[in-house]
């Protein structure tokens, strides 16, 4: 089962760095055009014209190139990056498949996306071929739109890790407002909602006993995606149960939801699930290190191990 869930992050990771091996061709495609355009004499497909995508500004020209290589750039690192942490997923992350209408319907849904990924890579093959073809016998020129675009690939080459790192960072001031969590003496506290209209007051931390919860993990990204898609599966009745328990919530006629996985996957590699018989939280917590909440749970089943003994 894990092992069909490894295989669709790893062929959903190559298919991104297929999509942009064509996104690739295509774009030298146009950066090499003439400026006027020039005929094509391609013997599968005729004799056609081409016209050079170049704007009457030349620095609204510019941006334009400088932006372009980027599409292909993220279809590369987000397939190289998916296929990482796809082939690093873990089995202890994802052993757990309850048995309902829903998590059969995700077991299809895990041979579906297979094999619309293997149909994929035939597309591409072809594709591919027929993009080179026509990109050989294509006219080509030396352009200003050329130098632009080799010039933004180069420039993010150089400075890939600092713009990553300027990236998470704004990804981390546009998080704020994520649910954070404090140590008690048997459980955690969890300040689950901070209201945006201030008018409304936010809604009490909810209380969690450590006793409540039959397993406590930290899922990567791409383990917490799988963990959602392919174990839970499209299940109605959680959506269902996440929107009422929410909403009586907010309101303040519930302590807390049962149901809570607003977020939850949402491009952070620290999503906690917690379940337990009434509760299935699945949550992107304001930090980056959850490793005090990890260790709190082993010690007090531990704790209870032994008392059992």
């Amino acid at each position: 089962m894990v092992q069909r869930q490894k295989i669709n992050q790893v062929m959903t990771g190559i298919g991104l760095f297929m999509l942009g091996v064509l996104v690739l061709i295509f774009t030298l495609y146009l950066a090499l055009t003439p400026p006027q355009g020039g005929p094509t004499v391609s013997p599968l497909l005729g004799e056609y014209r081409f016209q050079s995508l170049t704007l009457e500004s030349p620095i609204a020209n510019a941006v334009l190139w400088f932006l372009l290589p980027v599409t292909w750039l993220f279809c590369f690192y987000g397939g190289i990056w998916r296929i990482r942490d796809g082939i690093k997923m873990r089995q202890s992350a994802l052993d757990y498949k309850p048995q309902t209408f829903w998590s059969k319907i995700a077991t299809f849904l895990q041979f579906r996306d297979i094999l619309n990924t293997g149909f994929f890579l035939l597309l591409f093959l072809v594709l591919l071929g027929f993009s080179l073809h026509e990109f050989w016998y294509a006219q080509k020129a030396f352009t200003a739109n050329l130098f632009f675009y080799i010039l933004a690939v180069v420039i993010y080459i150089f400075t890939r890790k600092k713009i990553a790192n300027l990236w998470a960072s704004s990804r981390r001031k546009m998080e704020r407002g994520l649910p954070t969590y404090t140590l008690t003496e048997d459980g955690l506290t969890i300040k689950l909602v901070t209201m945006w209209n201030k008018k409304q007051p936010d809604p009490p931390p909810v209380q969690i006993r450590f006793k409540e919860i039959d397993d406590l993990q930290v899922l990567t990204y791409v383990e917490a995606e799988a963990f959602l898609r392919y174990n839970i599966g499209p299940n109605l009745n959680i959506g269902v149960q996440q929107a009422k328990d929410y909403a009586q919530y907010v309101k303040g006629k519930i302590r807390r939801p049962n149901v809570y996985t607003f977020g939850a996957a949402a491009n952070n590699d620290m999503n906690v699930v917690i379940r337990g018989p009434e509760l299935f939280y699945m949550l992107t917590f304001d930090t980056n290190d959850v490793s005090d909440l990890v260790e709190a749970y082993r010690a007090y089943k531990d704790a209870v191990k032994t008392d059992s003994m």
